[in-house]
């Protein structure tokens, strides 16, 4: 169960090195980069039936994407972030008010997995999987609480939205 826990921390970590991949990249994520994060997301869930070999492939698939959308910073020596996972331990490290905001960000993203299922959506949710992007990028800034708490307000809205069945922002 131990490593299972460890192999969960290395996936958020690569969700969150993913997601800082596609911010601000002119190299749009693709259909295959949804379904890894989304499959990605089902795997850290609680109770889902996911073993090691699927989650040792799922960070495997995580770091292709990355590597497509920004190729260049594998050969890059300067450390930006772009080409490195998230280390999601030092997210302790933060102020009590701001780690807070953080796990509930993290949580609240997780928690959307179930709700992008809908297989008549056919996977494209344009606007709440680049919101899942957004969200994730932001539990792995260097940000403050108030920043924070902006984009948890925008994580409720979406959640509202997917629980009404509108996958659009401007529905």
């Amino acid at each position: 169960m131990e490593n299972n826990e460890n192999m969960a921390v290395d996936i958020i970590g690569a969700i969150i090195g993913l997601a800082r991949a596609v911010e601000g990249n002119k190299n749009r994520p693709s259909a295959t980069t949804h379904n890894a994060i989304l499959f990605a997301m089902y795997c850290v869930l609680p109770g889902m039936a996911v073993d090691e070999r699927q989650i040792e492939e799922q960070l495997l698939t995580l770091h292709r994407e990355k590597e497509r959308l920004v190729p260049r910073c594998f050969t890059c020596t300067k450390a930006c972030g772009r080409n490195d996972d998230f280390d999601l331990y030092t997210i302790g490290e933060l102020a009590p008010d701001l780690l807070a905001a953080k796990d509930a960000l993290l949580f609240g993203l997780l928690a959307l997995e179930p709700l992008m299922r809908n297989p008549t959506q056919n996977g494209v949710y344009h606007d709440t999987i680049d919101f899942i992007y957004k969200g994730f990028f932001f539990v792995g800034y260097d940000c403050g609480k108030e920043e924070t708490y902006l984009v948890l307000t925008e994580l409720e809205k979406v959640r509202m939205r997917l629980l009404q069945g509108k996958l659009w922002m401007d529905e």
